[in-house]
């Protein structure tokens, strides 16, 4: 079983006061947050654990002598950079189960100018017997030869955790970490033969967004839309919807903007998200290319870019001549389900005075190669913990998170995973 979660940083909570304004104040004390997060690890017993917004010395001083105390060890801690940014992300796993064989540190200032992080480890699978040591030494092996088998013991699977940029309009910017992300599993789980990787965390999107479609659907068009949509968290509006229920036009309407959607059309146009738009153009590409040709008017869509833009190294990074940002995996998304169509989640990982949404995810497959069958192996979800639903009475002045009950303003994700 795999946990994440993302446990609230005091530091970042006491900075923005504004989203717990309606909470107890007894609901936000880190003592009593702590001890109810532990309790739940406890509890649950997962076989590894990834936390994100975890303070360096929360990380330290408390969860790893907490959590080695009942069998856990760290993986290193993975801050993020810089004198203001107070948290960074951690993952312990079970010595008794995992054996960890490479880990390392993914920093995306350098590809999206934002000081996020992700942290990673390839794991095998501890065998039964008196020793279950680990080689933690080999994590500060050159990255680019990451878990190299060196011993009769085979890695099984690479495991991510990551909490993206938060910035609703900052959609590039997202896009580039998440793909400088996937782009560095990839090729760790091709230099451990092809093993498995499992995505998870904070990826402040959500399921109706480009950055979704990017993960499920293998690629995307990052410059189909404007940025401010490619998260999903600023929704897409119908211009006449938004007129009658404004009175005035909005920031939101896309259908002035961008036309109606491109050469995709929908039976009920003023619900269509990013998601829906996107999915039906690269169905439409498939459909063509399998009968043998191109149709011009669903050629995916590039952007030049001035190169003295602010945007320029993230066209650099995003574009390419097709149009298209891919991968090679097929993920799967454990919560959701492998035939989610981008439609609204009836879950949420996160509640508090701005909002109720599923912003927390965990993905898992494998790097398709040519040849292989959809039945090719690997692993695959069992089960999963069962989310909140969201309410259509939510009211946020009576409902947020941190409460009594539930110690950080996220859920926690919980999957149990087998292996064909």
């Amino acid at each position: 079983m795999v946990m994440s979660y993302n446990v609230l940083a005091d530091t970042l909570r006491a900075r923005h006061p504004f989203l717990y304004a309606h909470t107890h104040p007894s609901h936000l004390e880190w003592r009593r947050r702590f001890a109810a997060i532990v309790a739940e690890i406890s509890a649950a017993r997962p076989s590894a654990v990834c936390l994100q917004e975890v303070e360096p010395a929360t990380h330290a001083m408390q969860f790893v002598p907490t959590l080695e105390a009942i069998g856990y060890r760290a993986l290193p801690y993975a801050k993020r950079p810089g004198l203001d940014t107070p948290d960074g992300c951690s993952i312990f796993y079970r010595a008794d189960t995992l054996v960890l064989m490479h880990a390392e540190t993914v920093d995306f200032s350098r590809a999206s100018g934002k000081n996020n992080v992700a942290l990673l480890g390839v794991f095998a699978m501890a065998q039964p017997g008196p020793s279950t040591s680990t080689t933690q030494d080999r994590s500060a092996r050159d990255a680019e030869t990451a878990g190299e088998p060196e011993s009769a013991v085979q890695p099984v699977f690479c495991l991510a955790t990551t909490h993206l940029l938060f910035n609703t309009n900052r959609g590039l910017a997202k896009l580039a970490q998440l793909h400088t992300l996937v782009s560095r599993i990839q090729k760790v789980c091709m230099l451990n033969g092809g093993i498995d990787a499992v995505v998870c965390g904070d990826f402040n999107m959500t399921e109706s967004g480009v950055l979704y479609h990017y993960m499920v659907a293998g690629e995307t068009e990052p410059f189909l839309l404007s940025e401010i949509y490619l998260s999903g968290q600023n929704k897409l509006v119908d211009e006449r919807e938004q007129q009658a229920s404004k009175g005035k036009n909005n920031r939101n309407s896309w259908a002035k903007q961008w036309g109606a959607s491109g050469g995709y059309q929908s039976k009920n146009r003023s619900t269509m998200q990013p998601f829906e738009i996107l999915e039906g153009r690269r169905q439409l590409r498939a459909a063509a290319k399998a009968n043998g040709g191109e149709d011009d008017a669903i050629s995916a869509t590039n952007l030049k870019l001035d190169p003295k833009s602010p945007n320029a190294h993230l066209h650099s990074l995003l574009g390419s001549p097709s149009g298209l940002l891919t991968h090679g995996f097929e993920f799967k998304d454990a919560i959701l389900g492998n035939n989610h169509d981008g439609r609204p989640s009836p879950y949420f990982t996160t509640c508090h005075v701005s909002s109720q949404e599923m912003v927390d995810f965990m993905f898992y497959g494998r790097v398709k190669e040519k040849g292989d069958s959809e039945f090719a192996g690997g692993m695959f979800a069992m089960e999963h913990l069962e989310l909140p639903r969201k309410s259509a009475n939510w009211n946020r002045r009576h409902y947020n998170i941190p409460s009594a009950d539930v110690p950080s303003d996220h859920i926690s994700l919980m999957v149990k995973f087998g292996v064909i």
